[in-house]
């Protein structure tokens, strides 16, 4: 059976408590001596995390914007601090006035090529989306170009990480969280292609958590821009045809980020590294090359793979049938002791998931109506969140405005490191 609730005033009802850790309790590395950027940051220590990458914790003597920081919405005039022994404004690092922000540093494993090539697309798509108004986006507060450094707010933790600390209090995630999860999400995809931008590289660990348990896509270092005809129009059925095909240099993009067996990747992506098709919109030139061509659709199969690997633990596979992926869906990731029963997903929901992550792009929802469609699905229309919604668009309203209530009350534990914070001393700003 189920537990999902079935009324509006169940969902508040049965919200649970949650207790998460920061960062997912990740190892941190303390830098002696601090690392200094142009005087402006000071960095006080190297946090392991999904979402932002190799990331470092820090705080800003800069009371505004200097000449070569570029400010992408004003953002960057940070609070000055000498010591972090005192603060109490740890408790609330969301906050986005707090001196403590998070500078996303590019692997070191990365040519400069690369790490510049990252930096550029991320930077033009979050300008793209800085006036964009969606609540599912973190946004870019501060960047210094010359060390393709990113600044952003800092955010408890990533999906992934609170996903795993899930799993150990509660043995599986239940069908309240994933649905609750995936309509944030998919409102922030929505919003996305409609002002032209394709993330290309939803994960869990690419999604943050904000301190009330709300999501936000990160990491746009892999995105793209759909072609105009696809979101500048009001015909559906023309803003659907719009295909982006796949260039060689995207391939070189994977290969410096070692993502050629990304898990969650639709197969079109996968297919471009082996050239042959995969029943998107594909040609043969006349070197014997395959074209390969996406859409939208590369999104929504990464919600619909970032849900699925959340349920099971692992990302679909290609070679696996309906029943069998179903099935994966119905055994939750963490192994139940043998008196526990696991929490089954309403068929509506499976159905909803497994349509998200069809191999064939026309067969994939999204592909017809975009996020019309994923928000008009059953599950999601049928649901008593949305009793009163006739149209996808109170319902995404609903969902924008954040007027869903939560299945979950997040309790955010202090780990290891916010304690050693208390005892160090911050080198003087100057």
């Amino acid at each position: 059976m189920s537990s999902t609730p079935r009324s509006f005033a169940d969902w508040s009802r049965q919200a649970v408590d949650l207790r998460l850790t920061y960062n997912g309790n990740r190892q941190v590395d303390w830098l002696h001596p601090a690392l200094r950027l142009d005087g402006r940051f000071t960095a006080v220590m190297s946090l392991q995390s999904g979402g932002y990458g190799d990331i470092l914790l820090a705080t800003s003597a800069a009371t505004k914007a200097a000449t070569d920081v570029d400010a992408t919405d004003g953002l960057c005039q940070l609070s000055d601090a000498e010591t972090l022994a005192a603060r109490t404004e740890f408790r609330k690092l969301n906050v986005a006035k707090s001196s403590v922000v998070v500078l996303k540093v590019p692997k070191q494993s990365l040519t400069v090529a690369a790490k510049e090539k990252a930096f550029r697309k991320a930077m033009r798509a979050l300008l793209e989306l800085k006036d964009s108004n969606i609540p599912g986006v973190a946004l870019m507060r501060a960047s210094c170009p010359s060390e393709c450094i990113e600044v952003y707010n800092y955010y408890p933790c990533d999906l992934a990480a609170a996903a795993k600390e899930i799993r150990s209090r509660l043995k599986c995630i239940s069908e309240s969280f994933l649905f609750y999860w995936a309509l944030q999400l998919a409102e922030a995809i929505t919003g996305l292609h409609e002002c032209g931008i394709l993330h290309c590289d939803i994960h869990p660990e690419n999604v943050l958590m904000d301190a009330e348990g709300n999501l936000l896509l990160h990491d746009f270092g892999l995105s793209k821009r759909l072609p105009e005809e696809s979101f500048q129009t009001s015909n559906r059925r023309q803003a659907a045809a719009g295909w982006l095909k796949i260039p060689k240099k995207f391939r070189d993009d994977a290969r410096h980020f070692a993502m050629l067996e990304a898990g969650w990747w639709p197969p079109e992506l996968e297919d471009a590294f082996r050239n042959h098709g995969s029943g998107g919109r594909d040609s043969v030139g006349s070197d014997g090359m395959v074209t390969m061509h996406m859409n939208h659709t590369v999104d929504w199969y990464g919600l619909g793979a970032t849900l699925f690997v959340l349920r099971t633990g692992s990302y679909p596979l290609r070679h696996f049938s309906e029943t069998q992926l179903t099935r994966m869906l119905e055994r939750p990731a963490q192994q139940l002791h043998h008196n526990q029963q696991p929490e089954h997903l309403t068929p509506n929901f499976s159905h909803f998931i497994l349509q998200l992550i069809r191999e064939k792009i026309p067969n994939r929802l999204g592909h017809a109506g975009d996020g019309r469609e994923v928000l008009s699905h059953v599950c999601v229309r049928s649901s008593p969140l949305f009793r009163c919604c006739d149209s996808w668009e109170q319902r995404r309203e609903r969902i924008r405005c954040r007027q869903l209530p939560a299945p979950y009350r997040i309790v955010w534990g202090w780990p290891e490191f916010v304690q050693r914070l208390e005892q160090y001393q911050l080198p003087r700003l100057v």
